[in-house]
């Protein structure tokens, strides 16, 4: 048991101690797990595996304490291309987060969103871009709105 602890300390990156594993072996240490960098090791590899059963648990992710885990959870549902209202909700709330980084995996993940076409968030960013309380919240919104394909509803509050 002391050896398998060891070998398990000393496996290199967290990454290089997730690679490979099945997706219940993640989703669990992803609940269970104190190390952060580990965490977000954990969600990068669930993403990789394109996992959708683990859709909940990169959402889950995208609140976690740590901001590394945040953004690799946003840059995980981003490069899944998940479509979904859980999804939705996470990346929205991305883009008022405290750590820029954050803000910038969820901009790209909502940037994404505006190009498909998707209305409902597009009226969302658009309301982030006009009454969120701090500048920085608005400037993401606003910037996730670049590339909009012509003819989608916008706000005409926002372009007044």
């Amino acid at each position: 048991m002391i050896l398998l602890l060891a070998a398990w300390a000393h496996a290199g990156t967290p990454a290089d101690k997730v690679a490979g594993k099945d997706a219940a072996w993640l989703q669990k240490h992803l609940v269970t797990e104190d190390d952060a960098l580990l965490r977000a090791a954990i969600v990068t590899e669930l993403a990789l595996a394109r996992e959708l059963g683990a859709v909940g648990d990169l959402v889950r992710a995208a609140t976690d304490r740590d901001a590394r885990v945040r953004r690799a959870a946003l840059e995980g549902l981003f490069g899944m291309g998940v479509v979904d209202a859980g999804a939705d909700d996470a990346v929205l709330t991305g883009l008022s987060d405290v750590d820029p980084e954050v803000r910038q995996a969820a901009r790209k993940a909502a940037a994404a969103r505006v190009r498909s076409g998707a209305t409902d968030v597009i009226g969302s960013i658009c309301t982030l871009a006009r009454r969120a309380e701090t500048w920085t919240t608005r400037q993401a919104a606003v910037l996730s709105l670049e590339g909009a394909p012509a003819g989608d509803p916008v706000d005409p509050a926002l372009v007044e």
